[in-house]
């Protein structure tokens, strides 16, 4: 027998449970009970109340970073856009289209490595460094370190800002922007740039690539050609892996193609120990290692 005492703070509980279905699927997802969270924004979605959008967008948003069953999560941006067309949900869907999956992470937690593919970058390669700027917001700015063997012998950056479904270029300093990527990421889309004063044509051959690079082997690869409008015999191909960005570069003419540069290495800097590079690097990487040592001894964050 339940004691009467009890029946009072049943019916509290039962009447706090409920009250704010949309906090409580926000509280299953960040506790990483992702299925239940689906089932309870889904839940909330069918009462077709003035929080369905963002419930949406939180499916969406879970099919793609977590699930990463990037088809599922394409339908649900497309259908915010269509059905939340004037909320600020429709918005934010179609950004998050060009992420769908993310061939270009604009994340400055990574820190890469390309490196020339005939010497698998023992002669020359590449260290880059992303930073968000402030002003204008959306926009980082990337630092690329070339060097030959250790010695560093040149460096560049550039600005890269997703918008309005496409991934800008922007020279530092005076100069146009770019379009690098242009969604919908589907087979043989094209488009046509300006870049360095040159005419460039852009087409996507393949979003299904499989390729294998000293980094690692990688699958549902974007493929893209891109090709001067000064040069008819040649063009540049490069692949981009989900979540991860660029990976290869290669040269092409009718008769195939040769590699170039490819990812050798690519570092997370929160979960830095759980991701090493695969070779001891100059500059940075060197840093890295050093600061790595001093996390495993102080069992502090870096």
């Amino acid at each position: 027998m339940i004691p009467r005492f009890i029946f009072p703070l049943l019916l509290v509980s039962m009447c706090a449970c409920g009250k704010d279905p949309l906090a409580d699927a926000k509280k299953l997802e960040r506790l990483g009970r992702y299925p239940s969270a689906i089932e309870a924004y889904e839940a909330h979605l069918s009462k077709k109340s003035q929080n369905s959008a963002e419930a949406a967008f939180r499916v969406a948003e879970i099919y793609r970073t977590v699930i990463r069953d990037y088809g599922r999560a394409r339908l649900g941006y497309d259908s915010i856009a269509k059905n939340y067309s004037k909320t600020p949900w429709a918005g934010k869907a179609y950004t998050a289209l060009i992420n769908c999956p993310d061939y270009f992470p604009l994340n400055p937690e990574f820190v890469r490595r390309t490196g020339d593919s005939q010497s698998g970058g023992e002669y020359m390669q590449t260290e880059e460094e992303m930073q968000e700027l402030s002003d204008p917001k959306g926009r980082f700015k990337v630092k690329r370190k070339i060097f030959a063997g250790q010695d560093l012998v040149s460096s560049y950056e550039k600005i890269y800002e997703k918008k309005d479904g496409r991934l800008e270029e922007f020279p530092l300093g005076a100069g146009a922007q770019s379009v690098i990527l242009q969604y919908p990421i589907e087979k043989n889309r094209n488009w046509e740039t300006v870049r360095e004063g040159k005419k460039i044509f852009f087409r996507i051959e393949s979003d299904d690539a499989t390729v294998s690079i000293k980094a690692g082997k990688f699958d549902h690869c974007l493929k893209l050609r891109i090709q001067n409008s000064e040069d008819e015999k040649t063009w540049k191909v490069e692949y981009y892996a989900p979540d991860v960005g660029f990976i290869l570069a290669t040269v092409e003419t009718d008769n195939g193609e040769t590699r170039v540069s490819e990812l050798i290495s690519y570092l997370n800097k929160k979960s830095a120990l759980n991701q090493p590079p695969l070779e001891t690097a100059p500059s940075l990487w060197k840093k890295w290692t050093s600061r790595l040592k001093k996390k495993e001894k102080k069992g502090t964050d870096l």
